[in-house]
């Protein structure tokens, strides 16, 4: 996801590797920090869902559009479960 397996880290920059992690629907932000000798330190915000939409398939989550548009959709809430 990061893009940086296999790169030296003198090559990498922390700007151009959070946004490959923002690109993924289920990250509104990423911090990233490179730390000598050998480490990336990534650390993501996730969405907040502004709603659950039951379905047949399951839970899915309605997340606040980025954009003029509609709504997106994800079923990232399979792991959601409502109160008994």
């Amino acid at each position: 996801m990061t893009g940086a397996n296999g790169w030296n880290i003198f090559w990498l920059r922390p700007e151009d590797i959070r946004e490959n992690v923002i690109q993924h629907p289920y990250v509104a932000d990423a911090n990233v920090r490179i730390e000598l000798p050998n480490r990336i330190d990534v650390r993501v915000t996730e969405p907040e869902p502004i709603a659950v939409w039951m379905t047949d398939l399951g839970p899915m989550w309605v997340l606040k559009p980025t954009a003029p548009c509609c709504p997106f959709v994800c079923p990232k809430a399979a792991r959601w479960r409502p109160n008994s």
